[in-house]
C-alpha cells in the first residue's frame, strides 16, 4: 500500500513537534517583549488580550472544522458498510434463484468473502491472510 502524507507518522509525535513550536514562539515573542523599550502597562495588556482572543479563535476554528472533516467521513464509511452489506445480502439470496451445485459454490464463496471482510476490519490485520500473499 502506499503511504500518504502523515499518515505514517505517529499523531503524538506531531503533536509534540507542534506543541514545541509554539512554545518556542511564545518564548521568543516573550524574549523580544522584555527587550523592547518600555510601553504602558495598560497597552501591553490589551495589546495581548487581543492576541490571546484571536489565537482562541483560530484554534475554535481548527478545531470545528477538524470535527466537521472527521463526521462526514464517518457517516460516508458508514453508508458505504451498509450498501455493501446490503449488496451481499442480495446477492446471497439470489443465489438461491440458480442450480443447486451453482448456489452451494456461490454461497461458499460469498462466505469467503465476507470472512476476509471481516478480517479486513480486525486491529491487528495480518495482510498475508487478507490479500493472500506468502
Amino acid at each position: 500500500m502506499a503511504k500518504m502524507f502523515l499518515f505514517w507518522i505517529n499523531e503524538w509525535f506531531i503533536t509534540l513537534v507542534v506543541l514545541l513550536i509554539m512554545f518556542i514562539g511564545f518564548e521568543t515573542g516573550f524574549r523580544m517583549g522584555i527587550k523592547s523599550p518600555a510601553v504602558s502597562d495598560e497597552k501591553r495588556r490589551s495589546v495581548v488580550t487581543n492576541f490571546q482572543v484571536g489565537l482562541i479563535s483560530l484554534l475554535g476554528l481548527m478545531i470545528a472544522f477538524t470535527f466537521a472533516m472527521a463526521v462526514s467521513r464517518f457517516d460516508d464509511g458508514r453508508t458505504l458498510l451498509s450498501e455493501e452489506t446490503d449488496a451481499i445480502e442480495t446477492a446471497y439470496y439470489r443465489c438461491d434463484l440458480l442450480p443447486v451445485s451453482t448456489r452451494r459454490q456461490l454461497h461458499k464463496a460469498l462466505r469467503e468473502y465476507i470472512d476476509i471482510r471481516l478480517l479486513f476490519y480486525q486491529p491487528n490485520l495480518d495482510e498475508s491472510k487478507v490479500f493472500g500473499c506468502k
